[in-house]
């Protein structure tokens, strides 16, 4: 499993997205501080588990721009994401 974090203050909730980058098979919310690799995220515990387009999902505004948007109501203010891969 492959994993990266994000974070988005509180006032961003999108953000560029590669064009050649898949989409993440897993987006988690972690509710913890200071996150480090790798994480084992257990949902309830020390993250959320998000659903694509209801909570997050990657559009493009242009044919050669993408965004990840973040749509959660989790958290309101900065958060930290996990996003997975499975290889």
């Amino acid at each position: 499993m492959k994993q990266e974090l994000v974070f988005i203050p509180k006032n961003q909730r999108k953000f560029p997205w590669q064009t050649d980058k898949p989409k993440p098979s897993k987006v988690w919310t972690l509710l913890v501080e200071n996150p480090i690799l790798p994480i084992i995220p257990k949902h309830f515990e020390n993250a959320f588990l998000e659903s694509s387009l209801h909570d997050w999902s990657i559009l493009s505004n242009t044919a050669k721009e993408l965004f990840f948007h973040y749509y959660s109501r989790v958290t309101e203010g900065d958060v930290w994401l996990l996003l997975e891969w499975n290889e």
